[in-house]
């Protein structure tokens, strides 16, 4: 027996409205979306630590030289982009499995506001880069009392 099932018009937005939701909930959301990948869907892999006084973000690129990487922060947001150059012919080869590729890539991150990115460091070894940014330091607000003069 065939059964009739109702339609629901508006089921795709269901997903939207996660997003929504976890965009409004969540102050490192960019850390964990809004992302680009590698050319073949392959991601970036990150790693992001924050404590009052700084946060880490530790991208693995293994193969990638440090002049082909390139790092930007415009507008409180992270990009890492740059390009793989693959010296292998890949006319020449008849692959049998092929899953390391070549062209560019890059990946956009969204930071929190309190970040000095004047002041970021950035170190490349054995296929990580590590980028350290110092938080702005907290401006403690003082009261201080002005005498009204009388004339």
């Amino acid at each position: 027996m065939n059964a009739i099932v109702k339609r629901d018009p508006f089921a795709g937005f269901n997903g939207i409205q996660r997003l929504m939701d976890r965009f409004w909930d969540d102050p490192f959301w960019g850390f964990h979306g809004c992302t680009s990948q590698l050319k073949n869907g392959n991601p970036m892999p990150i790693d992001v630590t924050s404590d009052e006084k700084q946060v880490v973000i530790k991208a693995s690129l293994p193969g990638i030289k440090p002049e082909d990487v390139n790092v930007t922060i415009q507008d409180s947001r992270l990009t890492i982009e740059g390009k793989v150059n693959s010296v292998e012919d890949a006319q020449k080869d008849r692959y049998v499995i092929r899953e390391r590729h070549s062209g560019s890539f890059y990946r956009s991150l969204a930071l929190p506001k309190d970040l000095e990115d004047d002041n970021v460091d950035a170190q490349f070894e054995n296929g990580v880069l590590v980028l350290t940014l110092p938080r702005v330091p907290e401006v403690k607000p003082h009261a201080k009392t002005v005498q009204i003069k009388t004339r």
